[in-house]
């Protein structure tokens, strides 16, 4: 599993919320959550700058189908992001679990496991290889740091912070 951690100051939101009823760890989620919806449309439009995907091969390949992929999680990239909350609290995760987002974001060797070659159909012609090197093409990391490694992270989450305390001190 590829990891990237961003540790958040909650000094600043703790003292704006201290003297409400307000869910510091409920705010804090939202806050998250809103900045990992802005990441993942990112991704989306990086995907699609680097694939294309009206292509019918490069179709297939993104959306891992069944015959290729043994059933396994045979979803599309495009439509399997997920932003969910974490196990600890104040904690959110981004997720892909299609097949092959990893092999994509990360590059990847695929070699032949139960016979001496790889066959495929390229460009119209077919291939018989050993092993098949797939280059990096990151989509998600980018989109992660160019929110969170950022200020743009800051401004989205403010915003979230000030609706909600404007949500409680108008009731």
């Amino acid at each position: 599993m590829n990891v990237i951690q961003f540790n958040i100051d909650t000094n600043s939101i703790e003292s704006a919320l201290k003297k409400t009823t307000l869910s510091i760890d409920k705010i804090i989620l939202k806050m998250q959550s809103a900045v990992n919806r802005e990441v993942i449309k990112s991704a989306k439009k990086r995907f699609r700058a680097l694939f294309d995907v009206k292509n019918h091969n490069q179709y297939t390949l993104l959306n891992a189908n069944a015959e290729n992929a043994g059933g396994k999680n045979a979803k599309p990239i495009l439509s399997n992001f997920k932003a969910t909350k974490g196990r600890e609290a104040r904690t959110s995760w981004i997720l892909n679990k299609a097949f092959y987002a990893g092999f994509l974001e990360r590059g990847a060797t695929i070699t032949a496991k139960k016979s001496k070659w790889l066959t495929f159909k390229a460009g119209g012609q077919w291939h018989k290889v050993k092993s098949v090197t797939i280059p990096a093409r990151p989509f998600l990391k980018p989109a992660v740091e160019e929110f969170w490694g950022s200020e743009k992270s800051v401004q989205i989450a403010e915003k979230v912070l000030q609706k909600e305390l404007l949500k409680y001190w108008d009731k």
